[in-house]
């Protein structure tokens, strides 16, 4: 808060700092396009987590690391993935909640083309067939909500395990089968970024990532339109 002088009258104004996912309570890893780490060539050997807390992606080998696509959606950088590339990393520990958020931009593929997973595909994100999809344990909880080839969404996946409540919502619009059931299980503390497991079987994600969001509870309405809100205004989404 700044209080202006002048004469015999005080002017009080507030700055208003924007709202960033760095903001969100119980923030676990975040990875926008540009902390992208360059390894020479174009392709990524480092996905720095922006939340603070060190749990960068990473992948050593120059032929499984992902193209750094300086132009993506709105103009952000972003990572693309053919469906042999993949990142790793490490959480301090395994969660029970989350909620986990995406910008992509999907090349809808045949089967299963999964963002983001733990290890042993247990608690995976992606797609089926252009479907938004989960596996938990590798036992497929929901496919629907189709996305169309090239075309970018903000996608979201809450996870509960007080009532093992699933729920997905693709640019905001709610799964017709939410919320769907299926027992949560203390999710690894390893996490894959393109792929579902470590070493990759099938399923590896084909299109852009542009941002990864992942926090330890399931998302308030209010840290919802929070985030809604910073996607339309940095990304253009609707």
């Amino acid at each position: 808060m700044r209080r202006l002088g002048g004469g015999a009258k005080n002017v009080i104004s507030t700055i208003v700092t924007p709202f960033t996912p760095g903001d969100l309570a119980g923030l676990t890893a975040w990875f926008r396009g540009d902390s992208l780490v360059d390894a020479g060539g174009g392709t990524a050997n480092q996905w720095t987590d922006k939340s603070g807390n060190g749990r960068n992606a990473t992948q050593g080998n120059g032929a499984l690391q992902p193209t750094i696509q300086p132009a993506g959606l709105g103009g952000k950088a972003a990572a693309t993935w053919g469906g042999t590339q993949y990142m790793t990393g490490t959480l301090l520990a395994g969660l029970n909640d989350l909620t986990i958020w995406t910008v992509v931009s999907p090349v809808p593929q045949v089967g299963r083309g999964d963002m983001f997973g733990f290890g042993a595909y247990r608690q995976v994100f992606g797609f089926l067939s252009a479907q938004l999809e989960a596996y938990n344990n590798a036992d497929l909880v929901y496919a629907d909500l189709v996305a169309a080839a090239a075309t970018p969404y903000a996608t979201q996946h809450q996870v509960d395990s007080s009532n093992n409540h699933w729920n997905a919502f693709l640019n905001s619009v709610a799964s017709a089968q939410n919320p769907k059931v299926s027992a949560v299980a203390t999710t690894s503390t390893n996490f894959v970024v393109g792929s579902g497991d470590t070493p990759p079987g099938n399923g590896q994600y084909v299109g852009d990532i542009s941002e990864i969001i992942l926090i330890d509870h399931v998302s308030t309405p209010t840290e919802d339109a929070q985030v809604h809100a910073y996607f339309q205004q940095y990304y253009g989404l609707p």
